[in-house]
């Protein structure tokens, strides 16, 4: 439709992270699986500060130097993330590439701007049907939880100086070792309760 090479969407989880969730192709489909992997690329970083994140050749771009080898051999030169929201919350991303350098113009901004308004109306669609496929499960507890663990990454940055793809990690590992939500962990760690690795309150010194 807008003559790209590939798409491929992105949602986050019931852990707030960026995880696949369709692909236009298999090469597209192994691109985004290594995004979700090294947390870094077009569709991670637009997902991080809400707006499109353009590349017009990801071989010589050097804000993602270990997805760029990854790149070049699923055929992905030139690269677009756009942040997809639900009801005005930041759910996911989408990125579409081309197989060759390529400077994005701004009509195919605005074309894809206006197809990304299509893909959102159907994911609010699906949550207000409240359907039970488990997308949809993950997007609700997403949206309900966002704000806290947003707010406990945030803690855990400051507090205990890890990156943000540091910060979710040990939420996630602690939420994993003990057989519970990453939100559940989010609130104890804004209650004061340390986690595995940190030098606040009840973790670690």
């Amino acid at each position: 439709m807008f003559r790209e090479t590939g798409a491929i969407l992105m949602v986050i989880d019931e852990e707030n992270v960026l995880q696949y969730a369709v692909a236009s192709a298999d090469s597209a489909r192994l691109l985004e699986i290594a995004q979700e992997d090294l947390a870094e690329g077009p569709s991670f970083d637009a997902f991080l500060i809400g707006d499109m994140v353009a590349t017009a050749d990801t071989a010589q771009d050097g804000r993602w130097p270990r997805l760029r080898l990854i790149a070049a051999g699923q055929g992905v030169s030139a690269a677009l993330g756009i942040p997809t929201r639900v009801s005005g919350e930041l759910i996911g991303s989408l990125d579409v590439f081309v197989d060759e350098p390529h400077e994005w113009d701004e009509s195919e901004r605005r074309a894809l701007e206006a197809f990304i308004e299509v893909i959102e109306g159907i994911l609010l669609d699906a949550v207000t049907a409240q359907r039970r496929a488990e997308l949809v499960a993950q997007l609700q507890y997403a949206l309900d939880n966002r704000l806290v663990i947003e707010r406990a990454i945030g803690l855990l940055m400051g507090r205990d100086g890890p990156d943000q793809p540091g910060a979710v990690n040990r939420l996630r590992q602690t939420a994993r070792s003990g057989g519970r939500k990453v939100g559940d962990v989010a609130r104890e760690v804004l209650g004061g309760k340390g986690v595995p690795g940190s030098r606040g309150p009840g973790g670690p010194t």
